[in-house]
């Protein structure tokens, strides 16, 4: 077992237990609420981020975008930022020029925990870190466990992936997201 998935699986979890039946296209959706707050620490200052940048422009601040990504066993986190970050990756400046983040936890047996962040939702903050590393801390309302369902339920649409149906459970959970990575080299 990796340290983050660890630190997730002891996080504090409060789910109850749910059928995975698809009743459309998009499965089911749930909801859960809870007033504990769901808390995970995430650090990996091994593997670097990837700076990416539109197909066929350089990373400079004529670029449209910059955008920091990591994968590493099913965790993936991609922020996206405007150009005139320009990798300057001090905190105040990732603030300013932040855009949006999506994070993909896998949370074992109960599928991944999907959470959207946009800049006017306020909920994500760039901390200060040592030269070379990323310090972030997401404070959300609620988030998304993703989960495969049964592909061959006759109830299950298989819209654009033959066999594979979704279900998707809201929690109306706080969650507080604490992740400290490597940056790409400059």
């Amino acid at each position: 077992m990796k340290c983050w998935q660890w630190l997730a699986a002891v996080s504090l979890m409060t789910y109850l237990p749910l059928g995975l039946a698809c009743s459309d296209g998009h499965g089911t959706n749930n909801v859960i609420s809870s007033s504990t707050v769901k808390q995970l620490t995430i650090k990996d200052t091994g593997q670097a981020m990837v700076l990416k940048c539109p197909p066929g422009q350089q990373c400079d601040a004529r670029a449209d975008y910059h955008a920091l990504q990591y994968a590493k066993d099913g965790l993936e986190v991609y922020l996206s930022f405007s150009a005139s970050v320009n990798r300057d990756y001090r905190s105040p400046s990732m603030q300013k020029n932040f855009r949006f983040a999506d994070f993909y936890l896998p949370s074992g047996g109960e599928g991944d925990i999907n959470l959207h962040v946009e800049m006017l939702d306020k909920q994500i903050e760039f901390l200060p870190a040592p030269q070379g590393l990323l310090r972030l801390r997401v404070r959300a309302p609620i988030y998304k466990m993703v989960s495969q369902g049964d592909g061959k339920s006759p109830n299950c649409r298989t819209d654009d992936m033959v066999g594979v149906c979704q279900q998707e459970v809201l929690h109306r959970q706080p969650i507080d997201l604490t992740m400290e990575l490597k940056l790409p080299a400059s």
